[in-house]
């Protein structure tokens, strides 16, 4: 058989305490849960899984039941309740005139899945419980009588309240409340203390899940829930302290003692048999710590300081995760700027496709108008190459008239220096019969002269 030296440093076993104490935190947030639940049920504020079948208690009667728990209620419900068929009923033949306790007690167990495991006894003393912590306990196993509040209830009565309370149904699964129940009694009656760690832990957390996402609670109850759902998280990731397993231990105790209470209450010996066999080896599991106390403390002192050194190394990373938080603060605004850039990138190139659309048919409207001026300009070729080919034509023709108007020239400059020659010719002879005439006049003029003064 395994030394329980041994059997401590598993890790199932360790899984064991982390579950333990799991299922203890998680037992004391639904606790609060519960008993919210069943108040804003008196207050009329709860919803009904069966609106057809159930109803809220008049103020009348809430204010009777409240009235009633100071003498105590029990001795009431003992005296004038009985079974019949299989159905809890008001035995109104022992009843002295009216009262609303019926009326009460009808809608209290039409609330309850089974009436056959409705135990009134567990009311027990209610002159110093709240209403709704009353409601509470009779939904819970036999065993409870003694019960004063959440702070002295087991979860697994937490847990029996939350799977046979109809308000309940809607808002929990009951394949998480099956699920913690079975993962609570695994984990109490477990003959070697080794268990998986995940399987337990899931069934706790969407248990919480469940629980926070009630549209009935108010925001502070659904912050309260997600905190212990935080702290089971943290649990999990946890190293194992000499604390941590001592309360581990401690939670053990009060479990076979509950049990232990239930068995007497239900004679039932085989249960008992089982019990004495967990209080023996949890008894021998703690002479074990007493002789290696020391070891155990030396050991939890050094996981501590590992813990410190892990916590610091936490901060570290929770700064850094800061950093790369506000990084991704900017990459996030930077990867909006570049969608929205994005969006403006598409917008153009879908100008751009219907500019290049109208490029394309401008290009095409142009390569017409290119293909005709072209024609055109093969046309104006044609005709300058016809006119340069008449140009030079009219310059030969020219050439040919200015060489003629040359030799025409120069007959005619030929024929001009002729007849100035002639006419200077002329003009001599002119000039030379001038002369003659004067010699002639003046020869006559003499004789006159002469004859005249004879």
């Amino acid at each position: 058989m395994q030394d329980f030296k041994d059997i401590i440093k598993e890790e199932k076993y360790k899984n064991w305490v982390k579950c333990t104490l799991g299922i203890s935190q998680t037992g004391k947030a639904v606790c609060e849960y519960v008993s919210k639940k069943l108040l804003m049920y008196l207050e009329g504020k709860a919803t009904l899984n069966n609106p057809g079948k159930q109803s809220y208690l008049t103020k009348d009667e809430y204010s009777h039941f409240r009235d009633d728990l100071k003498p105590g209620l029990r001795n009431n419900v003992t005296r004038y309740v009985k079974l019949e068929n299989g159905k809890w009923k008001w035995n109104v033949s022992l009843q002295k005139g009216s009262c609303k306790c019926p009326s009460i007690l009808e809608k209290l167990i039409c609330l309850h899945k089974s009436q056959k495991d409705i135990h009134w006894k567990n009311i027990g003393d209610t002159r110093n419980l709240s209403p709704e912590w009353v409601i509470a306990k009779i939904f819970m196993p036999m065993g409870n009588e003694d019960n004063k509040g959440p702070d002295d209830t087991d979860p697994s009565a937490i847990f029996k309240v939350m799977n046979m309370c109809d308000l309940f149904m809607n808002p929990i699964k009951a394949g998480n409340i099956n699920g913690v129940i079975d993962a609570r009694n695994a984990l109490c009656h477990s003959s070697d203390n080794l268990v998986d760690l995940e399987e337990y832990f899931r069934c706790m957390e969407n248990l919480l899940s469940d629980a926070s996402n009630d549209p009935d609670i108010d925001d502070d109850l659904k912050r309260s829930i997600d905190n212990s759902k935080t702290k089971i998280v943290q649990l999990k990731k946890s190293e194992i302290t000499m604390t941590l397993f001592e309360d581990a231990q401690k939670i053990e105790r009060m479990a076979i003692f509950y049990k232990f209470e239930q068995c007497l209450s239900d004679n039932d010996l085989a249960q008992l048999q089982e019990l004495l066999k967990l209080a023996e080896k949890l008894r021998s599991d703690l002479e074990f710590i007493n002789v290696h106390f020391d070891d155990i403390k030396s050991q939890s002192l050094q996981i501590e300081e590992l813990e410190k050194q892990i916590n610091n190394k936490k901060c570290t990373i929770e700064r850094q995760t800061m950093i790369i938080d506000s990084q991704d603060g900017e990459i996030t605004k930077l990867k909006n700027d570049i969608k929205a850039n994005g969006k403006e990138i598409l917008n153009l190139e879908e100008r751009l496709k219907e500019k290049s659309k109208e490029c394309c048919e401008l290009q095409d409207k142009r390569s017409i108008q290119m293909d005709r001026l072209q024609t055109d300009i093969a046309k104006i070729k044609t005709k300058i190459t016809d006119l340069l080919h008449q140009k030079n034509n009219l310059k030969r023709l020219i050439h040919e008239q200015n060489s003629e108007f040359k030799n025409i020239s120069n007959k005619i400059l030929q024929q001009l220096e002729y007849l100035q020659q002639e006419n200077e010719l002329q003009r001599s002879k002119i000039d030379s019969l001038e002369w003659e005439t004067v010699a002639m006049a003046s020869g006559l003029a003499v004789t006159s002269v002469v004859f005249l003064g004879l």
